[in-house]
């Protein structure tokens, strides 16, 4: 019994034993009639679903064609996996420990910041002037690997 007052206490984040699923959690604040913990423990998988949505509409997404045409079997499965991972994160928040609920909000969290500070420079990058710049390092590339057989063969027939 010592033991198990001792690690619980490691296991404690914000009044919430990480290592209880939310069930537990919900029905052990219900019996102590502690409402904070209740809340806490719907909030997480809540939270998860809703940061995990959030990275997915932060991202860029691709163009779509627009005209018409059916989606490609593509976007489709990436517009049905934008959809499910997120519902996935929260089922697995219900089911799972809290702590790894915690864990994946944090890590989505710290995503969404990132992904914000990405998308902010890449509106101030000329995208025109890159693509320029990325065809004139493919063209010094291909002259580069035009040479190389070249070479090759002098340093196997010579041992160059």
């Amino acid at each position: 019994e010592n033991t198990r007052q001792s690690v619980e206490s490691i296991n404690m984040f914000c009044g919430m034993n990480i290592s209880d699923t939310p069930f537990v959690l919900i029905r052990d604040g219900w019996a102590a009639q502690n409402y904070l913990i209740i809340i806490g423990a719907i909030l997480i998988p809540v939270l998860a679903w809703f940061t995990q949505w959030l990275n997915y509409k932060l991202m860029p997404q691709a163009m779509s064609s627009g005209n018409g045409e059916e989606t490609s079997a593509v976007e489709s499965s990436m517009k049905s996996m934008n959809t499910v991972m997120p519902l996935m994160s929260a089922f697995f928040c219900v089911t799972f420990p809290v702590g790894i609920g915690i864990y994946w909000i944090a890590g989505a969290v710290f995503r969404c910041f990132q992904q914000l500070l990405i998308n902010r420079h890449m509106q101030k990058i000329d995208i025109d002037e890159l693509i320029r710049q990325n065809q004139e390092k493919a063209k010094k590339d291909k002259k580069r690997i035009k040479r190389l057989p070249q070479k090759l063969t002098l340093h196997v027939l010579f041992k160059i």
